[in-house]
């Protein structure tokens, strides 16, 4: 059975370290058990709740300090990021004040204000941002009659929703041209022509970020 842990990260580190160095030898990093929050056993459920199997090298990065290096993975049902240290699993506080979390070419982001207890994928920055956040659930299968055969509980494939961040207010969206285009009415006549020059469509989430990233440098 899963155990998790908090690491608590302190705003003084400042050098680049593997998470397993720290945990040993900082002692500014601590880690207590997890509270108040039921465990379960990934082992007899089927599938995976994680975004990527395998831990992967990453960087937190606090505002005016170096980054700190980590093993890290996506809890995507728990809404966790795990890392690994001398074979121990952790869970990263959420409390702790970061401005982002980069797992290979991916940035992920967490704002409580926001209202919902995820990590963000940060798809585009500016005064208009798309987000990205990832939804696991655990299919319960219900036997219709005693004959029926029992069948194991499994996570289903992660379903990707999509938010609009403007003026720090957070709006989920389907990547369309009208839902998009609404967050740009300022400019949006310049938007139009460079989406139709360009032959995007905004159902694709390579193409939004093009355009967000058009609108934000206009």
């Amino acid at each position: 059975m899963k155990k998790y842990s908090y690491l608590i990260l302190f705003l003084l580190v400042s050098n680049f370290v593997f998470a397993q160095e720290v945990v040993n030898n900082d002692p500014m990093l601590v880690s207590t058990k997890k509270k108040n929050t039921e465990s379960l056993d990934y082992e007899k459920i089927k599938g995976t709740p994680y975004l990527y199997s395998d831990f992967k090298s990453g960087f937190v990065y606090i505002k005016d300090k170096a980054p700190t290096k980590i093993l890290v993975k996506y809890d995507l049902y728990m809404k966790e990021m795990v890392i690994i240290a001398n074979e121990v699993i952790y869970s990263f506080r959420k409390e702790m004040p970061f401005d982002s979390i980069c797992i290979e070419n991916q940035t992920f982001v967490y704002n409580s204000n926001w209202g919902n207890n995820a990590y963000f994928e940060l798809l585009a920055k500016g005064s208009l941002s798309l987000l990205k956040d990832y939804k696991v659930e655990i299919f319960q299968p219900v036997s219709k009659n005693s004959y029926s055969y029992n069948v194991e509980p499994a996570f289903t494939k992660p379903v990707e929703v999509y938010y609009l961040l403007k003026n720090d207010k957070l709006t989920k969206i389907k990547l369309s041209k009208s839902d998009i285009l609404s967050a740009m009415d300022d400019k949006k006549d310049l938007v139009e022509q460079y989406v139709s020059k360009n032959k995007l469509s905004l159902k694709k989430e390579d193409d939004a970020v093009k355009v967000i990233n058009y609108y934000n440098n206009l």
